[in-house]
């Protein structure tokens, strides 16, 4: 189930297009709005990162989070490993 999840995570951020702004956005800091003025964010521009990089556009991908491929990488490798050693047949 943990495997789908970030699979199904991952594919909406990669669909998502990285030049837009505004719009949908999964970040809580930005729907707490005007709650929270954070003047930085670790987490922005990583899903715009991670699109960019779904598109191929490896240095935008840079420019919008230089963590974006490493998270990629990362939560890829973790899927990996969760499908592959999934029993699917118990329950």
């Amino acid at each position: 189930m943990e495997g789908a999840f970030w699979l199904a995570g991952l594919t909406a951020v990669a669909l998502m297009d990285p030049a837009s702004t505004g719009g949908f956005t999964v970040c809580p800091f930005d729907h707490l709005g005007a709650w929270l003025d954070l003047s930085f964010c670790p987490g922005c521009g990583l899903g715009h990162a991670v699109g960019f990089l779904a598109r191929g556009e490896v240095v935008e991908s840079l420019k919008a989070h230089p963590l974006g491929v490493p998270a990629v990488l990362i939560l890829s490798s973790h899927v990996w490993r969760l499908f592959r050693t999934s029993d699917f047949t118990s329950r």
